[in-house]
């Protein structure tokens, strides 16, 4: 269990469930907030200050955040990243409500910046015998957008459960082309599926950007 110190708009206690290692860092847990608080108000960006992570820089993932409206409750993703080893950062979309809670989900994996072409489970999950993976990829998305994991298919075929390196650029290329600097954003979704019941675990999100190679000098 990780227990945040401290955090720069005014919320509560904040928990996660974690998984840590120096190639994925996976947070589940949920907390709500109050969003009419001064320090909420005037951040861009929001920081939960936690205890030191094994990761210095992630990637961009994915947090929800659900509100209530006169249409009832409601849900929106935004951007998350790790921004060093003691803070997580989350983007202060403005919402047009000021209706009941608010709370940010947690349901999310952060890949540490430089991470190229393969994708790794760190840990097997338990009973992973009946289990098998599915990883799901948008095609190519520019900078300017912030949230394609509902364009999200299905990359190569179904994977093994376990803990091993796989190659995923070469389905990725045949299925969506590469990214290139005018669309390097790539907006990707796993889960697993029990072969024997069929059920289907929650879906976990996280997003690669292409990067410039400043030894190939592109």
């Amino acid at each position: 269990m990780i227990i945040a110190t401290g955090n720069n708009f005014g919320a509560g206690q904040i928990e996660f469930k974690e998984y840590l290692s120096d190639n994925m860092i996976i947070l589940n847990g949920r907390f709500s907030f109050d969003y009419t608080k001064e320090e909420y108000l005037n951040t861009d960006v929001l920081e939960i200050y936690v205890p030191e992570l094994p990761m210095k820089r992630s990637l961009e993932t994915a947090v929800f955040l659900t509100y209530e409206n006169t249409y009832g409750r409601m849900g929106t993703i935004l951007k998350s990243w790790i921004k060093n080893k003691t803070t997580i950062c989350l983007e202060n979309l403005e919402i047009n409500s000021k209706y009941g809670s608010r709370e940010f989900w947690f349901m999310c994996a952060y890949l540490p910046m430089g991470q190229r072409n393969t994708f790794e489970l760190e840990g097997e999950p338990a009973d992973a015998a009946n289990l098998k993976l599915v990883i799901q990829a948008s095609a190519p998305q520019s900078n300017g957008v912030t949230r394609a994991y509902s364009k999200a298919v299905q990359i190569g075929g179904v994977l093994e459960a376990a803990c091993e390196e796989y190659d995923i650029k070469k389905n990725y290329d045949e299925k969506h082309g590469t990214p290139n600097a005018s669309s390097p954003k790539v907006f990707i979704k796993y889960f697993f599926v029990n072969t024997v019941t069929g059920e289907k675990s929650g879906e976990m999100m996280t997003m690669a950007v292409l990067q410039e190679d400043p030894a190939a000098g592109e």
